[in-house]
């Protein structure tokens, strides 16, 4: 069993369960008499005149969202000689095991770290609120819940309970005024945060892994607002439209992905030309679905998966990745080897995980019985949906 001390930071996009995650390594650490060393600022830190900080388990609030050490988006695979800084930085920080905690391309790097750094173990803890780290069901088979590695990811939670109130208030306005309200959820290829209004009970929803013509949209939209005039529809920033470019302003972050914009407000003015007359609006809530305080089932389960990332590595393993198992009803936290919880490619980047098509119906724009299974354990059972009063009219 390793002694002495335990690295550990953060990378990528906040999210609400990143300090329970810190939490929960912290305290394992501490139980096995040993260090945490707080890596600050994601891989920056982790480069020479990078900083780190002593991270007892008292100075985490683990109800408090975003990360006590902070991140950044710090690609060490495109910094010169980035991976050497960083085994060496293990050296200098005394270090006796890692555990990096992030998306996919925060893992990406964590996993060339560990296969780098030989002596010491480093071992990963998935979150992101697009929920794209994992793997889907095997598709040649039957769909079987427990069967998909990763079931889903720190922070993800809390964000899609946040998205499905939002998504449900809308439609107050919407009704209000006799509007189509066009909701845009963050999901550069993944579209679980959209499918996961669901919950809000939107007319339509678009995700990035179908691409739809836009006059089907249209098309459900003016039965929607035929029928109850209004309409409220949800469209994934990453959505692509036949016939239409991905809209953005090509500048791309240290991982190449481009800056998306506009999608909704794209598909919002498609629509309201479609409809003619009918007013259209697109709300953008950017930043507002992944800060705040996580949801007691994401906190604890982000507690859990600390506790045994930081327990593996420990115990030395390596190349190891803290996932959350769906058993029956239940999720439970388990160590899984990188290579079977989450699909890289020949280059060892980690491939983001999309929406199963079997969760989904793609002809109606929305979820489908499986879908509703997938997130049961997540978010419970779906409210009614909203149904306005019958109003008689004075003749």
């Amino acid at each position: 069993m390793a002694k002495g001390r335990i690295g550990v930071m953060t990378g990528g996009g906040d999210t609400t369960a990143l300090n329970a995650t810190l939490k929960g390594v912290a305290l394992e650490v501490e139980k096995a008499g040993c260090e945490t060393i707080g890596i600050q600022w994601g891989w920056a830190g982790m480069l020479s005149g990078g900083t780190a900080v002593k991270l007892p388990a008292d100075a985490i609030d683990e109800n408090r969202g975003g990360t006590i050490i902070r991140s950044s988006r710090t690609n060490l695979r495109k910094v010169e000689n980035g991976m050497e800084q960083a085994v060496q930085r293990i050296a200098d920080l005394k270090l006796d095991g890692f555990v990096a905690i992030g998306g996919d391309d925060t893992l990406t790097v964590g996993t060339a770290l560990g296969e780098a750094a030989h002596s010491t173990p480093v071992n990963c803890v998935t979150k992101t609120i697009d929920n794209d780290v994992g793997a889907n069901a095997p598709a040649d088979q039957p769909l079987n819940f427990e069967q998909i590695k990763n079931y889903y990811c720190p922070g993800f939670i809390t964000a899609a309970q946040w998205l499905g109130v939002q998504t449900a208030a809308l439609r107050t306005t919407a009704y209000s005024h006799g509007r189509i309200m066009a909701l845009e959820t963050m999901g550069r290829t993944a579209g679980w945060l959209a499918l996961s209004t669901a919950y809000g009970c939107p007319d339509a929803i678009v995700l990035p892994e179908v691409k739809t013509d836009i006059s089907k949209l249209a098309e459900i939209a003016a039965e929607a607002y035929e029928r109850q005039k209004h309409a409220v529809i949800v469209i994934a920033e990453g959505a692509e439209f036949e016939g239409a470019e991905q809209r953005g302003d090509g500048e791309v972050d240290a991982f190449g992905h481009k800056k998306l914009e506009g999608s909704s407000a794209w598909a919002a003015e498609q629509v309201k030309e479609s409809l003619g007359g009918v007013v259209v609006n697109h709300v953008i809530p950017a930043y507002l679905q992944r800060c705040g305080s996580p949801r007691p089932l994401d906190r604890d389960m982000a507690i859990q998966l600390g506790r045994e990332a930081a327990k593996a590595t420990l115990e030395g393993r390596r190349n190891a990745v803290a996932c959350p198992m769906r058993y029956g009803d239940s999720l439970r936290a388990q160590m899984l080897p990188i290579n079977e919880a989450l699909v890289r490619r020949v280059d060892g980047a980690i491939v983001p995980r999309v929406v199963d098509e079997r969760l989904y119906d793609a002809e109606r724009l929305r979820i489908n019985d499986a879908g509703w299974e997938y997130f049961r354990p997540l978010l419970g059972e779906p409210d009614a949906p909203y149904e306005s009063a019958a109003l008689e009219p004075v003749s």
